[in-house]
């Protein structure tokens, strides 16, 4: 949501894999710039972003769900987050995810993380909150939605998934 310039569609679909510099990498194609694509290394519970441009160089550390209560992490968008809580979800299609509440500081409601979705506030692909706020409508398997905002309809979801599918990687 743009205060000034109203709501848009910011959506990824996972389009395969590939092997660089030694890697095994996930693509994700986004719905606004079908020429820009991001890559993915996951390895062990970590999520690191990689350049596509040059993907051999840095990374960066998007989540790490292999955190415990207590644990701080160093992902790039929630530096100094730790986890007050650690649980499980049930997803639509009955699949059961790990999931971290995490906070800044004992006087914010945390946000919760779920195991290939990322941040349920913002998605995988967090966005800073430069103007108005992002807000994850929908995540959808295979044409499948597996999980919804409950502040959201699915009818909100479904008018996003035509023009993308928004879709996430599982642990690997």
């Amino acid at each position: 949501i743009n205060w000034f310039d109203g709501s848009f569609n910011n959506s990824y679909k996972f389009t395969g894999d590939t092997l660089l510099c030694g890697e095994k990498l996930l693509i994700f194609e986004h719905s606004l710039q079908y020429t820009n694509k991001t890559l993915l290394r996951v390895e062990e519970g970590k999520v690191w972003r990689k350049s596509f441009n040059n993907p051999c160089a840095n990374e960066q550390l998007m989540y790490d769900f292999g955190l415990e209560v207590g644990d701080t992490t160093d992902a790039y968008y929630f530096k100094d987050y730790y986890v007050v809580e650690t649980g499980t979800i049930t997803l639509l299609n009955g699949e059961k995810r790990k999931q971290l509440f995490l906070t800044k500081n004992a006087n914010n409601t945390p946000i919760m993380w779920v195991d290939g979705i990322g941040s349920l506030d913002g998605g995988l692909f967090q966005i800073p909150d430069f103007e108005g706020y992002t807000s994850l409508i929908c995540v959808k398997e295979n044409d499948q939605t597996i999980w919804i905002n409950p502040d959201q309809s699915k009818i909100q979801c479904d008018s996003i998934a035509v023009s993308y599918t928004h879709l996430f990687f599982q642990h690997l």
